[in-house]
Formats: structure tokens, sequence, C-alpha cells
């Protein structure tokens, strides 16, 4: 999942792509509703993934972090 596919819905070419492509158009010519409905759905599914490697990636964190912690005992009259 690159930042490119997230924001704009497709991965954005480098130029040894555009030197040495075979066909430079193997994308399909669609009517305007098409493309923006398949774009929507595409992205749809780009953002839906994305949330669930982010949640499973914060609950990575939260377990590291918490094993690190130790709960202290204060009285009254400690320093801290």
């Amino acid at each position: 999942m690159t930042p490119n596919l997230l924001m704009m819905g497709r991965d954005v070419r480098i130029p040894s792509e555009l030197v040495f492509s075979s066909n430079p158009n193997s994308e399909e010519t669609t009517s305007y509703g098409d493309y923006v409905a398949a774009l929507k759905e595409k992205m749809h599914h780009a953002h839906q993934v994305a949330r669930e490697h982010l949640s499973v990636a914060t609950n990575s964190q939260k377990e590291i972090y918490n094993k690190r912690q130790c709960m202290h005992s204060y009285e009254p009259g400690d320093f801290v």
C-alpha cells in the first residue's frame, strides 16, 4: 500500500516505466461514470486495508509499551 494509491487511487509511473513500457495505453478507456465508480471502489478498499493495518500496528505498539510499564505504589511523604 503506497501513499499514492491511498491519495490518488493509483500508483504513479516512474520514468523508466514511461520509457520502457511496451504498451503506453495499457489502461482501458471507459466512460467517466465507470471510471469514477471503479476509482471510488478501489479507494474504498485501499482505505479499508489501511485502517486494518493501522489497527494491527496500534495494538502491537500498545502491547509493547504495556510490557515495559510497571505499577508504582506511592505512599504519602514519598518523593517523586
